[in-house]
Order: structure tokens, then sequence, then C-alpha cells
């Protein structure tokens, strides 16, 4: 799936389950990509989804990251890691 399609997923099953259950504020919660579609489940949804707490979440997306592939690429590298 595709960052949009995640999200009205997310919209989807929020409204379906609140309205089924009675759960009228949702927060969401995520780390890295989840985190991301967290924060921008809050953004794009904000009738649907109360807060968001959005941990290491690079919502800046950019075609090449090489401050975060550089660190990737050293991890790996280590034998205790990669």
């Amino acid at each position: 799936l595709s960052s949009r399609q995640a999200l009205a997923d997310l919209a989807r099953f929020v409204a379906a389950t609140g309205e089924a259950h009675g759960i009228a504020r949702w927060v969401t919660f995520g780390g890295s990509y989840p985190g991301m579609l967290a924060a921008w489940a809050r953004t794009r949804y904000p009738q649907l989804v109360h807060a968001a707490v959005s941990s290491s979440a690079p919502v800046e997306a950019r075609l090449d990251m090489p401050g975060y592939n550089d660190a990737v690429a050293r991890d790996l590298a280590d034998a205790r890691v990669g």
C-alpha cells in the first residue's frame, strides 16, 4: 500500500470502529514509518484523530537522505548489528 492508501484505510477503520463501539477520541501512535502515518493521520483527518504520538518519524520525506543512509550503512557494517 502507499501511505495515502494506508491513511485512507485507517480513516475508514477509525470511523467504523468508533461508531460501532462509541469511541469518540482516537490517538495514533508510531515510530519510524508508523510514526509518519500517525502524524499524517492527525494532519489529514483531524475530525477522526484527536492526537498523535510520533517517534523517530522522518515526516519530511526526501528522495536522497544521506544522513539516514550513512547511519544505516555504518550500523549494518558493524558485525554486532548487521
